[in-house]
C-alpha cells in the first residue's frame, strides 16, 4: 500500500466519468471539505486487511501531528505500478475509511471514477509526507 498525505486548507472533487465497473454509487456533483488531512491511497498487490490496520494507524499518527479537522480518503491507484485486483482494492478502501470513521470524521472520494479535483496544500514541514505499508 502507497499513501500520500497532504495536509490542504481544502479539497474539491467531482466525479465526472465512471472507470471502473466496480465503483461507488455516488451523485456527480462537487464535493469539498476544508481543513483536511487527504490520503491519496494505492492498494497494492498481496495488500490485506492487517496492512489496513497498519495504515490507520499510520494516518491517525500523521492527523495527531498535523491536527487537521478531518480525514479525506482518496483512491489513487497512480502511486503504484503494483495495482491489486479491481474488487480487493474497492473492498480495502472501504475498510479503511470505516477504520478511520471509528476514530476521526473521515470522508472518501469515489472509487473508480475519473474525478476532476482542486487541493491547496498548506506549507509547513510536515503538510507533505509519504508512507510504504
Amino acid at each position: 500500500m502507497r499513501i500520500l498525505t497532504l495536509h490542504c486548507d481544502y479539497i474539491k472533487f467531482f466525479p465526472k466519468i465512471p472507470a471502473t465497473k466496480i465503483r461507488d454509487n455516488i451523485e456527480q456533483k462537487w464535493f469539498e471539505y476544508k481543513n483536511v488531512l487527504c490520503c491519496f491511497v494505492a492498494i497494492e498487490e498481496n495488500d490485506n486487511e492487517n496492512k489496513i490496520e497498519i495504515a490507520v494507524k499510520e494516518i491517525l499518527n500523521i492527523f495527531e501531528n498535523v491536527k487537521p479537522e478531518r480525514i479525506v480518503i482518496y483512491p489513487f491507484v497512480h502511486l503504484t505500478n503494483k495495482p491489486a485486483k479491481l474488487e480487493i482494492a474497492f473492498e480495502l478502501i472501504k475498510k479503511l475509511e470505516e477504520k478511520l470513521k471509528e476514530k476521526v470524521e473521515t470522508y472518501k472520494a469515489p472509487f473508480g471514477w475519473y474525478k476532476e479535483f482542486e487541493i491547496h496544500v498548506k506549507g509547513h514541514p510536515l503538510a507533505e509526507l509519504s508512507r510504504t505499508i
